[in-house]
């Protein structure tokens, strides 16, 4: 039963992180207000694709902070121009985080 739980949760973890928030808008005020923005789970999304929007942002340069970080995934995980699998790039961001890099990299940079 607990394969089964945890595949449910990956299926919908899935359908939520392949389609732009804003395709879940729904009801709210008891019906009044038609539209939500989902606008917090479109910011939680973001966080996922961040170093490739700052790759799309050049000349211009975030602060030192997001710039030390996008400098470390960059070293680790290749901007993306085209379509390919991304579980080696997850899996290299996730150790970056998982071994306290990436904090570490970020607070040196803003001390």
């Amino acid at each position: 039963m607990i394969a089964q739980v945890t595949s449910a949760a990956l299926v919908a973890e899935s359908r939520v992180l392949c389609h732009p928030a804003s395709v879940d808008s729904i009801p709210s005020s008891a019906g009044r207000e038609d539209h939500v923005s989902m606008g917090m789970t479109a910011a939680l999304k973001g966080r996922l694709v961040a170093s490739q929007a700052l790759d799309f942002r050049l000349p211009v340069k975030a602060g030192r902070g997001p710039r030390a970080a996008h400098e470390l995934v960059r070293s680790r995980v290749p901007t993306m121009e085209k379509d390919r699998e991304i579980h080696r790039d997850i899996e290299a961001v996730c150790q970056l985080i998982d071994s306290g890099e990436l904090m570490r990299v970020v607070r040196a940079a803003t001390a």
